[in-house]
């Protein structure tokens, strides 16, 4: 009978054909093919050149230190990196670019400091402030020590050392100023108004830092019941798992209604979008507003309103008139969520008088309109 009628018949009666042991060859492609996903997942895939950086050719070997500089870094930190390796190679009369900028630290030793040295005094010639020298030399020299851990070099810059000026304390907004800004908002339907009233109020009532407030979802306001839940807080930092629930007077919460009324009708009111976006041109219709956009917005409507008005000066706001109108230090610390009274005191307060933080929103909500 031939082989394939005998599995016919075998197959017709039930029976069950017998199995036929796999080869030793088989059974190792089978192994090796079965191994193959997980292996690809423990075991990195080798780069197609494992030439190291020293040996690279010159703009190679520069691109691959910045690349390994940035790696892993915030999106904030990457921007300031690149713009101070700019404004290095800027003043070398190389142009600005960062991959210039950082082929300019892998020379020698000596002519790097000296360089260094040299760009530190213009960049004090030109009146920059104490933090940005600092900032910018910083950047030079962990770009450097970057390098000397890849092998490129074999030494490191020494730390800069800026004495610091005084801090030039911005004016705080009077009440006034603050009313005037609101007013220029009320009653107006454009999208752009809609938004900063609702940020100019939140901002105003509740102290709260610019990362908190860019960091805000649509799920975080809960305008039924008048609460926020703040995720981060200063330096990003994730709070209490959560957030930490605070009260919204009822000026904050109608600016809010107006905001999410204009961004329903959008269709990008969702509980995982971010709660203020912004208008950039040729931007996503959900992008988040980040720290610098949210300055900028307040720092255009200061300009129309004829008020320096930035965030800091909105939280300092909050604080000193809270203070003005009787609350004591503690309630502030609250408001302001300082760890300590003494943060308070020394940094907000030149003077105060001897509830809760709620109360406090609350009174300054009826401040705004």
């Amino acid at each position: 009978m031939h082989p394939m009628s005998a599995k016919r018949t075998m197959r017709k009666s039930g029976a069950k054909a017998p199995t036929k042991k796999p080869s030793r060859r088989r059974a190792a492609v089978r192994k090796s093919t079965q191994l193959a996903p997980m292996q690809a997942e423990l075991v990195p895939i080798a780069p197609a050149r494992l030439v190291p950086a020293a040996e690279a050719p010159a703009e190679e070997r520069a691109a691959r230190v910045l690349a390994a500089r940035l790696a892993g870094a915030p999106a904030t930190t990457k921007r300031a990196v690149v713009g101070d390796l700019c404004d290095w190679s800027a003043w070398a009369g190389r142009g600005r670019d960062e991959i210039v900028g950082t082929a300019l630290l892998l020379g020698d030793r000596g002519l790097v400091a000296e360089a260094v040295g040299h760009y530190r005094a213009a960049m004090m010639e030109r009146g920059l402030s104490s933090a940005t020298i600092s900032r910018r030399l910083s950047t030079l020299r962990s770009v450097v020590a970057k390098a000397r851990e890849l092998g490129v070099v074999d030494f490191d810059l020494p730390k800069p050392r800026v004495a610091s000026e005084p801090r030039r304390a911005r004016p705080t907004p009077s009440v006034a100023e603050v009313g005037k800004v609101v007013s220029s908002l009320i009653d107006s339907t454009d999208p752009r108004a809609i938004r900063d009233l609702a940020l100019v109020r939140l901002m105003a009532a509740t102290a709260l830092r610019r990362e908190s407030v860019v960091g805000l979802d649509v799920r975080d306001v809960d305008l039924a019941r008048g609460r926020l839940f703040v995720r981060t807080n200063k330096g990003k930092r994730t709070v209490a798992a959560g957030g930490e629930e605070h009260t919204i007077p009822s000026p904050v919460v109608a600016g809010l209604r107006l905001w999410k009324a204009f961004r329903e009708k959008a269709g990008t009111w969702q509980p995982d979008s971010p709660l203020f976006t912004g208008f950039r041109r040729g931007a996503k219709d959900l992008e988040r507003l980040h720290g610098r956009g949210l300055a900028r917005a307040l720092e255009r409507l200061g300009r129309r309103a004829g008020v320096d008005l930035q965030p800091h000066g909105l939280r300092r706001w909050a604080v000193t008139t809270g203070a003005s109108l009787g609350f004591d230090l503690e309630q502030l610390r609250a408001l302001a969520r300082h760890r300590s009274v003494k943060t308070t005191e020394k940094s907000y307060l030149e003077r105060h008088d001897s509830e809760t933080a709620a109360t406090v929103s609350e009174k300054l909500g009826a401040l705004l309109g």
